[in-house]
């Protein structure tokens, strides 16, 4: 009866990456964009995934996608879009459907 397979003494585990769906980090942009190089992104769509910012401490560091020229991030809950100025190869952005109340660079 030791193989029980419940453990009462164990908590259940958290999810290890329990806010992935609302930061915009590295490895979810690689996912989305179905790149293996941060350098190589040149459209990411990353929409309805309820992201609230993109200044948090593990948001992608904006300066390695350089090359980046189309960007969606429709139908999230985004108030600031500044950091994007630093995307300076943005040819198309698409940012409709979010809490935007500035636009200015």
């Amino acid at each position: 009866s030791d193989s029980s397979p419940e453990r009462p003494e164990q908590p259940e585990q958290p999810d290890p990456e329990p806010s992935s769906s609302s930061e915009l980090t590295q490895s979810a942009v690689l996912l989305a964009a179905g790149e293996t190089c941060i350098e190589d992104v040149l459209q990411l769509v990353y929409c309805e995934k309820g992201l609230t910012s993109l200044t948090t401490q593990r948001t992608v560091d904006f300066s390695h996608l350089a090359n980046l020229e189309v960007l969606s991030l429709s139908h999230n809950l985004l108030e600031d879009i500044s950091p994007l100025g630093a995307l300076t190869s943005l040819v198309e952005v698409n940012v409709n459907f979010n809490r935007i109340v500035d636009l200015a660079p």
